[in-house]
């Protein structure tokens, strides 16, 4: 396979058994279609079933009365998509696009996305990472407040926002992420999980502190993995959500990979 290529200008496309003509491919669209080129344009539809292909440029596609698809050249995991009441926003290779009255997407790996079952995006509140450099592992909050009063500890390094999360629930889109202070090794635990959350309520070491804050049960609306590591050295676990930086735990002596966690917005 040779990957997925965005092509503009062609007459022609070889392949190794046949020859294609473009002017064919493109007498397949619907009779209802509308290309854009690497410019940001503004595409509107019909009262017909539209097909939309913005190009690269970052466009805005307006679908009418029918029911409409938008086409982007990359694979779903490629793009971030998000919606606010009427309006989905989709990044990725093809730029950034802003779609109105479009009810379906469709993606290079064969993806379907209907728009009707995007949530509204939330914006997200930025969650705080320190590393204590007493016990060698990370704290995070979401809390200002709490944030704050750790600056002036000594013993914690501030290392800025980790990821964005919800401080509520008031959406309704929320999975909650609670919080344990392990006593016994002065690190504190989160899980997502109310199995484990039931499990640990009955240490007797683990101090239960509630929600620290809601993610995501899903990537859907564009969120990230959060990734989640077992330190056997220090009997603690360690959460990212960036990919350089799990690739090299995860070369690390001591550290066992216990796979998403949950997911947040990166």
């Amino acid at each position: 396979m040779d990957g997925v290529d965005a092509l503009t200008g062609f007459e022609r496309l070889q392949f190794s058994d046949r020859t294609v003509q473009v002017s064919a491919l493109i007498s397949t669209l619907p009779a209802s279609s509308f290309l854009g080129t690497s410019s940001g344009e503004k595409l509107t539809g019909t009262a017909a079933d539209d097909f939309f292909y913005g190009g690269t440029g970052n466009d805005t596609l307006s679908g009418g009365a029918g029911t409409d698809t938008a086409y982007f050249s990359g694979n779903y995991s490629q793009y971030r998509v998000t919606r606010s009441k009427d309006l989905v926003l989709v990044t990725g290779p093809d730029g950034s696009d802003s779609l109105t009255g479009i009810e379906k997407l469709q993606f290079a790996d064969g993806t379907n996305v209907d728009t009707a079952g995007l949530l509204d995006t939330v914006a997200g509140t930025a969650v705080y990472r320190f590393y204590n450099k007493t016990t060698g592992t990370h704290f995070y909050t979401i809390n200002p407040s709490e944030r704050d009063a750790v600056l002036k500890l000594a013993a914690y390094a501030y290392e800025g926002e980790a990821f964005k999360a919800q401080t509520d629930n008031a959406a309704g889109q929320g999975l909650a992420v609670f919080r344990f202070y392990n006593t016994a090794t002065g690190t504190h635990f989160y899980t997502a999980n109310v199995g484990e959350r039931d499990a640990v309520l009955k240490l007797a070491n683990f101090a239960y502190e509630g929600s620290a804050y809601y993610a995501s049960a899903t990537a859907e609306n564009g969120y990230d993995p959060l990734y989640r590591f077992y330190n056997t050295q220090t009997g603690t676990h360690f959460y990212t959500a960036s990919e350089t930086e799990r690739a090299a735990v995860t070369k690390l002596v001591g550290f066992v990979a216990e796979g998403i966690a949950y997911y947040v917005d990166a």
